[in-house]
């Protein structure tokens, strides 16, 4: 039986960094890098499931482990999804989708790595396909993305160029904006962020969360102003899912209205 994550927010990656240790270096075989993504990917479902959990007790990844990627109704079949909040009533309420980009783009010929930019391409697109096959079979569910990449990708800019991370943000950034279950935009989900964590040193684990609306700076690390922490993401997460499913009648008159005993004004 698994144990129950304790969550260091100043630090909150740092138990799924560690957990899927070892990380293979730049140059590893293709096979290698994957199953440490896949490793990576597990813990970070694992981590978000558990500080998403006193908000929504019915989500998987389980506090014991259990439940990754559970099969959940889409069209054409169903979808296996990292994190699943499920309402007995409404159904689907929330999926996490956890993306990661771990290892420069290494460039065998001159036997270094680069950038972190060959693979977001595929991930958006890897993105829209979850979206459309979740919200044509779930359009009231809320749909939330998060790339994790190393900050060092905030700073690789060259010269005049973007950095990765500000790559990653314009690309991801036609991937969200879904306003709310009678958005035709099936393909969209309702927010995406791109998550930078510190991968060594005294820091190691510390992550702050962009909101891919937000314009990055060309090069550089974000500012604070512009990012959330672990608890703010949660907070803004909750907000939106609370939101859609809040079916109370608002009425201008609320505080002037009294009903009588049968129900008639």
């Amino acid at each position: 039986m698994r144990k129950t994550v304790r969550i260091d927010w100043a630090y909150p990656l740092r138990p799924a960094l560690t957990a899927a240790e070892p990380k293979p270096p730049p140059d590893a075989a293709r096979g290698d890098k994957k199953n440490y993504a896949e490793r990576l990917s597990r813990e970070l479902a694992v981590l978000m499931a558990e500080v998403l959990r006193k908000k929504y007790p019915q989500i998987t990844p389980t506090d014991e482990g259990g439940g990754h990627e559970f099969p959940t109704g889409a069209d054409h079949g169903k979808k296996r999804l990292d994190v699943r909040v499920w309402d007995d009533r409404l159904g689907l309420l929330l999926d996490v989708s956890i993306k990661t980009y771990s290892f420069a783009d290494w460039h065998s010929r001159e036997s270094r790595a680069y950038r972190y930019t060959k693979n977001i391409v595929r991930n958006d697109h890897e993105l829209r396909a979850e979206a459309d096959s979740v919200h044509r079979r779930q359009p009231y569910a809320v749909l939330v993305a998060v790339m994790f990449m190393p900050v060092e990708a905030s700073i690789d800019g060259d010269g005049a160029g973007h950095s990765s991370f500000a790559h990653a943000v314009r690309v991801l950034r036609r991937r969200t904006g879904r306003r709310d279950g009678a958005d035709p935009s099936m393909h969209l989900f309702e927010r995406v962020y791109v998550a930078l964590y510190e991968t060594s040193g005294e820091h190691r684990g510390a992550a702050s969360f962009f909101n891919v609306t937000n314009l990055p700076p060309r090069s550089g690390r974000p500012s604070a102003t512009t990012t959330l922490d672990l608890q703010g993401l949660v907070d803004e997460i909750a907000d939106h899912v609370d939101q859609r499913n809040d079916f109370t009648p608002e009425w201008l008159d609320l505080e002037d209205h009294d009903d009588g005993e049968d129900g008639e004004p």
